[in-house]
C-alpha cells in the first residue's frame, strides 16, 4: 500500500475510534443518569412502603398554656 493510503486509513480509523469513544461516555451518563433516578424512585417507594409496615403513632401534648386558664376558671 502507498503511503498516502496508509494515512487516509489510519485518519479514518483515529476518526471512527473517537465518534465511538464519544457515544460511550454519553451512554455512560445516561446509564449515570438513569441509575441515580432509579436510586430516588427507590427510596421513595422505600419510605412508603415503611410508611405502611411500620406506621409511627405521633401524639402532640397539649401546651400547659390551655390548663392554666382551666385552674384559673375552676379557681384551683
Amino acid at each position: 500500500m502507498s503511503v498516502v493510503l496508509l494515512s487516509l486509513v489510519k485518519q479514518r480509523l483515529t476518526a471512527a475510534a473517537e465518534d465511538i469513544f464519544v457515544l460511550f461516555e454519553r451512554t455512560i451518563a445516561e446509564y449515570e443518569e438513569e441509575l441515580s433516578r432509579s436510586k430516588q424512585e427507590n427510596e421513595r417507594h422505600r419510605k412508603l412502603l415503611d410508611a405502611v409496615f411500620q406506621p409511627q403513632l405521633q401524639i402532640h401534648r397539649a401546651g400547659l398554656f390551655p390548663l392554666y386558664y382551666l385552674s384559673l376558671y375552676y379557681g384551683q
